[in-house]
């Protein structure tokens, strides 16, 4: 009996309980208040704004998207995300506007800034934007609300939700 104890405590202990593959929070500042922002799968899925919390849908893992949305303030973009000039996710429509290289002697770009919607055709006024990164993920992101205020975030760590290939260097 005291062996089945220690062979299940060490099995336990080997058990990797948090890994960057199974990153379940991304955490972004607010660039005007300073004020945390934090999406978490935990608990159903979350969008944490300093004290207060509401609940965020995020894709599943079967999904084709990586997404989150959290009372119109969301991101989506294809898990093969291959340089498209466009892609739809629920109502919205997400329009690459530029394509950048991290590095100059990469072939094809790595970082987009990309443009959204409520609506089914790219051009005219977009009300978030995203400066995204296939290997950093979502680095930053801003929304552009009815009342005609503006939330502007960036990412605090080294790479942020949505990242494809995720690369820390």
């Amino acid at each position: 009996m005291h062996l089945k104890k220690i062979v299940v405590m060490l099995l336990l202990i080997s058990i990797p309980w948090h890994s960057n593959a199974a990153t379940t929070t991304w955490s972004y500042v607010d660039f005007d208040s300073g004020e945390s922002l934090d999406l978490s799968l935990e608990y159903g899925g979350r969008m944490i704004t300093g004290e207060f919390a509401q609940l965020a849908q995020f894709c599943s893992a079967t999904d084709s998207m990586h997404c989150f949305d959290s009372r119109g303030f969301g991101f989506a973009v294809p898990k093969k995300f291959s340089n498209e000039s466009f892609w739809k996710h629920k109502e919205k429509i997400y329009c690459v506007y530029k394509r950048y290289r991290s590095k100059p002697s990469l072939k094809t770009p790595d970082n987009f800034l990309i443009f959204s919607k409520i609506g089914s055709k790219c051009g005219g006024i977009y009300t978030q934007s995203a400066f995204y990164s296939k290997t950093k993920g979502l680095r930053s992101f801003q929304a552009m609300f009815a009342d005609d205020t503006v939330n502007s975030v960036i990412s605090t760590e080294a790479v942020g939700f949505g990242a494809i290939n995720p690369v820390i260097e």
